[in-house]
């Protein structure tokens, strides 16, 4: 990866050069007769919009775009993406950045104002200086700003760089149009720029002012809507119902930007402005469209998209904060496409709104992808999200099914980087390292080489949490002759053995051949997986005869899918750390280690799994639709509509919260109770579940071990519930005991959680699931509830893990649930 970025770096440098060369010899050519006037010396250099160097190589799709590149999408002349109306120019000391000159708009003489700025050769200007300032600037170095469109006068009180940096744009409603803007803001810098008049009278600045425009670009691309429902077991097409459900008009789906801000610093810095107010647009229409160089491979629309107008947005951080997430919302509007006897259309239906979330920006680093580039919208980037829709979404417009999607995050620059006609400098970009396969057997990825390139797989892998939370990784790798399949518990391996084909059957293939300099594709098929646990591909891309790599990692996902990730229990969190609150740990309160007989066991031994399984749902199936079934007090709908939806992410409880049998929703009490414990689990299992900590009781006290009910039914029991980094903050009472007493205490403790949220009872559609995952034989996480009778949301309704039915019960084990697709946690 060093050499690649050796080889950009060095050959952005030759086109620099270039552009520089370029810039100097056409000014000298183009306006030798337009004299300077006198009594003055001037400054001239060229202008371009354009982004470093270092900004491409940091992001994960360096593949580039420039400004109006997709305005012929739009049905608009220009977007005007690249426009220069207004300029403005500073000189710094480049030192102390204490301004020494500043230059408005009027007085910034555009030597070439007809030029395209995104030729780094042809936009040309001038500021003059007085002879009496002169001395000023003769032998000094500068530090050059440039700020380009900016609404309100920025020269004015502006004595130092660190004033200029706090000027602040604002756009007032202008992004929420469907119009081009009028123009972009955009700002430039160069640092040092020593002045030599000399017996001159002009003094050509050798390097190009480089502009970025302050806002962020987005733009989703659909590349196919292929929805099929397949509630009891059956097949069902939908279709996009058209507008008013007239053939004539375009089809009815649409996409807004939500939580975005109209509000930037008027240069960049350090320190992006914090917004705090947001913004939503209105919903955008979107129509199948071309877009110059795009391709798709959908049979119905060649080479077309469903596109809408491009949002734009200033900068936005949501890192630690989810709830300041920058997010589009789609909405479209379906029915089934034949009647209950499958074949005669089903025009006369006015269709239902379906709503999806889509985020604009990855949420947790990878491999190609760093922390410094997730969770945040930047300037002059372009945000391009391209996806196909499967699935129904979700029926409640403010909790929408977020989808998995290609995010491809590139800097928003004036052409290619690369050229394929320079032997001299090599380049290597696949413009996907870590691409995603969601519900897919076969994935495209593109790149780009100056040299044909070869394949390695390294190797390929599933990992799994078992019923006791035991972790296994299961690696596949090639030792040249065969395939072998490596097994680790825990970390340590368990078994090896040789297998046929290689890396479970994954391919990675060159096509087509011949196409690498501008348009080459990498093909990964792998048979999705039915163990209900997401694959990785791990491979090189290398080039033949040449020195540069790349690495690629592929995340494959089936249609429903189980990860996991160990708990902290009833543990302080980060924010009762941080806090420095008085350590409380709930041990009293928790069940892990509670002796039990496992499945297909005779003996009893610890329920020791300390693992948040997450159940994510992709794709329906069975008899249930993914959805929202909470309502606005964070409580699971009781109806039957609700009970047949899924949440598309939830994690489960752990075995720090079982429970025992209690009524649904009301009756019931606390209890102390005497449960018991295997060896090394328990609140006196000093020091290795819990530390020697006041006011606790130390180890073995002798006695029963002292366990606290503190829920009567199972709506309280989940309401109330915290685990990990998962709660609502607030005052929790702890009840325990200290040393030399046998009375209980309690004491109130203020907790605060990371992820925001209230724990609830599953649905009955959510019982079901869990069942049918761990019942299926293909899964390889078993045990994610595996009592015989559970407490679902519906009405007096528990379900029977054991004979797979639904019954009337009066008292049930209940485990709490918690929707996670909102968070950024995985």
């Amino acid at each position: 990866m060093t050499r690649l970025l050796q080889h950009i770096s060095y050959l952005s440098f030759i086109i620099a050069f270039m552009m520089m060369w370029g810039c100097i010899g056409e000014e000298f050519e183009l306006h030798d007769d337009l004299p300077v006037p006198e009594g003055t010396k001037a400054i001239e250099l060229c202008l371009t919009i354009r982004n470093s160097t270092e900004d491409q190589a940091a992001t994960r799709g360096v593949s580039t775009e420039p400004g109006d590149h997709d305005k012929g999408s739009y049905d608009a002349a220009t977007l005007n993406e690249n426009k220069i109306d207004k300029i403005e120019l500073f000189l710094f000391d480049a030192t102390t950045k204490n301004l020494i000159k500043s230059f408005g708009n009027t007085t910034v003489q555009r030597l070439t104002p007809n030029a395209d700025p995104t030729q780094a050769d042809s936009y040309k200007v001038r500021v003059v200086v007085p002879q009496s300032e002169v001395n000023n600037l003769e032998g000094k170095s500068v530090h050059i700003v440039g700020v380009i469109n900016a609404k309100a006068d920025v020269v004015t009180g502006v004595t130092k760089l660190a004033e200029l940096e706090l000027k602040v744009q604002d756009n007032l409603n202008e992004l929420a149009q469907t119009t081009a803007q009028t123009n972009f803001l955009m700002d430039g810098s160069l640092s040092p720029v020593t002045i030599n008049w000399g017996a001159n009278d002009r003094f050509m600045v050798t390097q190009t002012l480089g502009l970025r425009r302050a806002l962020a670009k987005i733009r989703l691309r659909i590349t196919e809507v292929n929805v099929k429902d397949y509630s009891n077991g059956i097949e069902t097409p939908y279709e996009i119902v058209h507008i008013d459900n007239d053939e004539t008009n375009p089809q009815d789906i649409s996409v807004r930007l939500l939580h975005y801000t109209e509000k930037s610093f008027v240069i960049a810095g350090s320190t992006p402005y914090a917004p705090t107010a947001w913004k939503d647009t209105d919903y955008r229409a979107m129509t199948w469209k071309a877009m110059v160089g795009k391709t798709n491979s959908n049979p119905d629309h060649p080479d077309q998209f469903l596109m809408h107008f491009p949002f734009y947005s200033y900068e936005n951080n949501w890192t630690g904060d989810w709830l300041k997430e920058s997010y589009l919302t789609v909405r479209i509007k379906l029915r089934p496409k034949f009647l209950e006897d499958g074949t005669t259309p089903n025009t006369d239906d006015p269709g239902v709104y379906y709503y999806y979330r889509f985020p604009v920006n990855y949420r947790m680093p990878m491999d190609g992808m760093g922390a410094e580039k997730i969770n945040r919208l930047e300037r002059n980037h372009l945000y391009d999200i391209v996806t196909t829709i499967a699935e129904l979404g979700s029926l409640d417009e403010d909790t929408p099914m977020e989808v998995t999607s290609h995010i491809a995050i590139e800097p928003w620059i004036t052409g290619d980087v690369i050229d394929g006609t320079m032997d001299e400098a090599h380049y290597l970009v696949v413009k996907e390292l870590t691409p995603i396969m969601a519900n897919d057997a076969t994935r495209e990825i593109d790149y780009v080489s100056s040299l044909p390139v070869n394949i390695t797989i390294n190797e390929a892998y599933y990992n799994y949490f078992d019923m006791r939370g035991d972790f296994f990784k299961v690696v596949f790798t090639f030792d040249g002759t065969n395939g072998i399949k490596r097994t680790y518990k825990n970390n340590v391996l368990q078994s090896t053995e040789t297998v046929s084909p290689a890396f479970d059957g994954s391919t990675v293939e060159v096509a087509p051949e011949g196409t690498h300099l501008k348009d080459g594709k990498l093909i990964v098929t792998h048979t999705i997986p039915n163990n209900y646990t997401p694959f990785y591909i791990k491979f090189t891309v290398s080039q033949q005869g040449g020195g540069l790599t790349q690495e690629v990692f592929v995340t494959q996902y089936p249609p429903i899918y189980i990860t996991g990730r160990e708990s902290i229990g009833f543990r302080p969190t980060e924010g009762d750390i941080a806090a420095a609150r008085p350590y409380a740990d709930f041990r009293h309160h928790s069940t892990l280690g509670i002796m039990a007989t496992y499945q297909g066991e005779s003996t009893q031994s610890a329920q020791r799994n300390d693992v948040f399984n997450r159940v994510t749902s992709k794709v329906p199936t069975d008899a249930f639709l993914i959805g929202n079934p909470v309502d606005a007090n964070g409580l699971t709908k009781s109806d039957a509509a609700s009970n047949n939806m899924v949440s598309p992410e939830f994690i489960i409880a752990t075995q720090h919260g079982m429970s025992f049998a209690v009524p649904q929703k009301d009756g019931g009490a606390t209890q102390y109770l005497n449960p018991t414990y295997a060896s090394g689990y328990g609140p006196y299992a000093v020091p290795s579940l819990y530390p020697d900590n006041v006011p606790y009781r130390g180890n073995s006290p002798g006695g029963s071990t002292h366990y606290y009910r503190s829920y009567t039914h199972a709506q309280n029991r989940c309401s109330n519930y915290f685990e990990g980094e998962y709660g609502i903050d607030g005052d929790y009472v702890e009840h325990y005991k200290t040393p030399g007493s046998n009375y209980w205490q309690t004491r109130t403790v203020r907790k605060t959680f990371k992820y925001q949220g209230r724990w609830r009872i599953p649905t009955l559609a959510e019982a079901k699931l869990i069942d049918q995952i761990q019942d299926d034989p293909n899964t390889l996480t078993k045990g994610l509830m595996y009592g015989t009778n559970y407490w679902t949301a519906k009405d007096g309704t528990a379900y029977n893990f054991r004979d797979n039915v639904e019954f009337t019960s009066n008292s049930s084990y209940v485990r709490c649930i918690f929707d996670t697709a909102h968070l950024d946690d995985k």
